[in-house]
């Protein structure tokens, strides 16, 4: 494996790792009112870095998030069909380590 793959291959793990963490995050603070910032910041993340590292499902799912939050910022999403393709996918992502 070349030095530059062996580098992208680190910070996918990196990103799986924290993908893990926000994870948790984003399934506690979507269920607190006032707390979609929060999660408005974490997705928008996701999906700039996901597409980058590969995850282009990832990175679909979390700019539906995020564009849902642009457009309503107080919207409850456990049970909004993004925010469960999000979920879903994280989760499907994070088995492939």
């Amino acid at each position: 494996m070349s030095e530059q793959l062996s580098r992208l291959a680190a910070i996918r793990t990196r990103f799986l790792e924290r993908l893990e963490a926000q994870r948790l995050v984003l399934e506690r603070s979507s269920r607190l009112e006032g707390a979609n910032s929060e999660v408005h910041d974490i997705v928008h993340k996701i999906a700039g870095m996901a597409g980058s590292l590969g995850f282009p499902d990832l990175s679909a799912a979390a700019s539906a998030v995020d564009m849902l939050l642009v457009t309503d910022n107080t919207v409850n999403l456990p049970g909004t069909p993004q925010f469960d393709r999000l979920m879903k996918q994280i989760e499907a992502d994070l088995a492939t380590r």
